[in-house]
């Protein structure tokens, strides 16, 4: 669930509501790792591989950086850099943000899993505002060779003026050098991105870094060196191995409690019983200028929803749209992945009314991730003075079975108001055949026919069986 993916996230930004989509990334970098040695003991961390980078991150966001402005070096403490903008959509040619939906952010370990699940920050963000990531290494030491941390990646998905979608990611890959510290720093900066604050990390994750450095460097060794080296290598090597071999394996017995397990796999929920897609399938808006989210009738406490989003921006001016000019809808999925994606060109003036036909209306069957999850709709439009409005606003639905209707004509929010819906395809939503066409989970009535009051005798012979069965001439 999206607020269980945010327990390390916090976010600073002048926003009414708590929850913004957008795209959701898949690793842009295409480096095979080929081999990697791994040391098998717990009690190494600390000593030959550590965790030296931050354990708290706070960034602030400035859209004016790109990645020419990247300060990451790689060398001691930095083993990776990546840095990359790229369109989310066809015929996109500018990649300046205007906007910033959705952040998601990555850790992976030491063979590029990703340590738990990802973090989900939820926009809308703009130009200045900021926002706090916890490491999975803050107030944590529970980790072993292959779970410490060792990348870590920052997606921000947004839109450019025009309402397109764009996406800036970076990720550094860190040494686990126990002997390097700090690794980033405040100022450090790259694509969007300025960090003005970091914590260390934790000691036993790092010990360097609770060791406070001398004052006054010496100018004189500790110790002389030697000019004659203590050993000599054998130029001969030993024709017998110096001890008698064992008999008995000289590694121990296998731990009880492996460092890491599998979960046990447990089928899919099933659409249309575990889950279900009982949002509209299609919709019908009016625009309707006079209206903010303050206005909004959606609320994460209502029945089916499980988070909203909205905002209403102005770059200059007042905050009253005259204009519409592009309307983008987006349908994602239960990772938040974009299942569907459709642009409305302007202009479009108040009262005038469009319409949106969900997928669940459009394709025929689902699984347990296409199934949408979510929509949003991003209107751009002028003010009174010509300058750029953007209003965002989003909802996320529980999939739960059991409820409907989630949205009716009555509900309205930013410049948008619900004016019809039609209901979702059954085989998605059992619930819009009403409790009529339910299968009855208890037997009701009682039985036709009354049971007998005592049992029928059974019929006895009146002569005994012969000894030998007769047989016919």
């Amino acid at each position: 669930m999206l607020q269980g993916k945010m327990k390390k996230a916090t976010i600073a930004a002048t926003t009414r509501c708590c929850w913004g989509y957008a795209l959701h990334t898949t690793l842009f970098r295409m480096a095979v790792v080929t081999s990697m040695l791994l040391v098998g003991a717990h009690g190494q961390i600390g000593e030959t591989l550590c965790a030296c980078q931050p354990s708290i991150w706070d960034i602030n966001l400035n859209f004016a950086l790109s990645c020419d402005d990247e300060t990451f070096v790689v060398g001691p403490g930095i083993e990776d850099t990546a840095c990359i903008v790229a369109p989310r959509q066809e015929n996109v040619t500018d990649f300046d943000f205007l906007q910033v939906s959705l952040i998601l952010i990555t850790e992976r370990d030491q063979e590029r899993n990703v340590i738990n699940e990802r973090t989900i920050l939820p926009g809308p963000l703009n130009n200045g505002d900021s926002f706090s990531y916890s490491s999975y290494i803050d107030g944590n030491t529970d980790f072993n060779t292959t779970t410490l941390p060792r990348e870590i990646q920052f997606d921000f998905n947004g839109i450019n003026m025009l309402g397109q979608l764009i996406r800036a990611t970076w990720s550094l890959e860190f040494t686990n050098d126990c002997t390097v510290f700090p690794v980033v720093e405040a100022g450090d900066q790259t694509i969007i991105s300025s960090i003005t604050d970091v914590a260390d990390p934790p000691g036993a994750l790092c010990p360097i870094s609770t060791v406070s450095p001398s004052s006054v460097p010496s100018t004189v060794p500790s110790t002389k060196p030697s000019s004659v080296p203590t050993t000599v290598p054998s130029t001969r090597p030993s024709l017998r191995p110096s001890s008698n071999p064992s008999n008995v394996p000289t590694s121990s017995a296998p731990s009880s409690s492996p460092t890491r397990s599998a979960s046990p796999t447990s089928a899919p929920p099933v659409v249309g019983v575990d889950i279900c897609g009982c949002q509209p399938g299609s919709w019908e808006f009016m625009l309707d200028f006079n209206l903010n989210c303050d206005n909004a009738t959606f609320q994460p406490s209502d029945p089916g929803i499980f988070d909203t989003a909205c905002q209403l921006f102005a770059f200059d001016g007042d905050a009253i749209f005259q204009s519409v000019n592009l309307i983008t809808i987006l349908e994602l999925n239960q990772n938040l992945d974009v299942e569907s994606q459709v642009v409305l060109q302007g202009p479009m003036n108040d009262g005038d009314t469009f319409s949106y036909t969900s997928i669940l209306d459009i394709r025929d069957s689902f699984n347990a991730t296409s199934l949408p999850r979510a929509i949003q709709l991003t209107i751009l439009g002028l003010n009174s003075n010509g300058n750029t409005l953007v209003a965002t606003w989003g909802l996320e639905f529980t999939n739960n079975c059991t409820i409907f209707p989630i949205v009716t004509d009555a509900d309205e929010t930013v410049i948008t108001n619900v004016t019809e819906v039609t209901d979702p395809p059954a085989q998605f939503c059992p619930a819009v055949l009403g409790p009529s066409n339910q299968p009855s989970a208890v037997p009701t009535g009682l039985p036709t026919v009354a049971p007998t009051s005592s049992p029928t005798e059974a019929v006895v012979p009146t002569q005994a069986p012969t000894q030998s069965p007769t047989f016919e001439p």
